[in-house]
């Protein structure tokens, strides 16, 4: 379920201890339930002062193996993040990297949560074949500045939540996208950090407005131009929806030389890559959410990820660039083996 406003539960900038390394304990109580087991939260990284990795996790368990967040030097970098939480509702998150550790300036957003009271049908998702709803690149405003409203109101039905991809292309200058539902007031949290020229994408959680509208709002201190796109992966809430379990994150796939050669042959990969789901996901289970991170790119390209054997939805997941690693949350439909592509 989404909040009806998204809300900055931290910012180290405005702390003593302005860039942050190793672990910070974030408290989620004051927004999120008592019968919450998971958080859908925004974490960023800002001025780092190298390359690394942010791990968020459920306070007092033991820290997994993966990342959420990848950033480098001088750039802003966001992801949506669906984590377990602690009894008290606390998550850690965890600044990390190789021989140079880094420190950097870390913001957490809370958007929304899960639960695991199933009267509570507004918390269960149903994940959808991945549709592109919008493109300002195929309009005649192509490139845009400011609120931008998407119509959603054909897909959505009675669903009060939906799970979206949104990226931002060809910025002319740096700056955030803020999405919220239309008709309420923009929230002071931000969804999509980019730099010039930079493309970044990023998945977002959040309420639709009671006209079947999402308002995306391109912002900065110089008001940035540029393409925005939108795909819609999930509604949350309706008829159809399922329920949802969130585990330790696990990793099932690694091509990196020396990571172990976990799910494929180590080495770049290029065209579809078919992949086992981990025995944690259950036989009945249609969907998964995943963190998928692109690294080592030759040249700039793009990320789809859609159940094996369905057709390439046509649609992107993450988006990546030369020289940097880059990762995003995604909510993805499995065949009936427990399989992606």
């Amino acid at each position: 379920m989404a909040l009806d406003t998204p809300t900055r539960a931290f910012d180290s900038r405005s702390t003593s201890e302005r860039r942050r390394s190793g672990v910070t304990t974030v408290d989620l109580s004051q927004w999120v339930p008592a019968t919450a087991t998971a958080a859908v939260l925004n974490v960023t990284v800002t001025e780092a002062t190298a390359g690394g990795y942010a791990v968020v996790y459920a306070t007092g368990s033991g820290k997994p193996e993966t990342s959420n967040v990848n950033f480098q030097t001088g750039l802003t970098q966001a992801n949506e993040v669906i984590s377990m939480i602690s009894s008290d509702r606390r998550v850690d998150v965890s600044i990390d990297g190789g021989v140079a550790a880094p420190s950097a300036a870390l913001i957490v957003d809370v958007v929304g949560f899960l639960t695991a009271d199933e009267s509570v049908t507004a918390g269960q998702v149903k994940a959808i074949t991945p549709e592109r709803v919008f493109d300002s690149g195929k309009t005649d405003q192509p490139r845009r500045s400011g609120e931008t409203q998407v119509d959603l109101s054909a897909q959505v039905g009675d669903a009060t939540d939906v799970v979206l991809n949104v990226t931002v292309d060809a910025p002319d200058v740096g700056g955030h996208v803020v999405v919220y539902p239309t008709g309420s007031a923009k929230p002071a949290t931000s969804n999509v950090n980019f730099a010039k020229g930079q493309q970044q994408a990023n998945e977002v959680f959040t309420k639709v407005g009671s006209n079947g509208r999402v308002s995306l709002s391109l912002d900065g201190p110089t008001p940035p131009h540029a393409r925005l796109v939108v795909d819609l992966v999930a509604t949350v809430g309706g008829e159809a929806a399922a329920d949802v379990t969130v585990t330790s994150p696990r990793r099932f796939l690694d091509t990196r030389a020396g990571a172990g050669n976990v799910g494929a042959p180590p080495g770049r990969k290029s065209g579809p890559i078919t992949v086992s789901l981990p025995d944690s996901v259950p036989d009945g289970a249609s969907a998964v959410l995943l963190n998928v991170t692109a690294t080592g790119a030759d040249s700039p390209g793009f990320v789809t990820v859609y159940a094996a054997g369905a057709t390439n939805p046509g649609t992107s997941n993450v988006n990546f660039r030369v020289g940097a690693d880059q990762a995003n949350a995604v909510v993805a439909l499995i065949s009936s083996d427990r399989k992606v592509t």
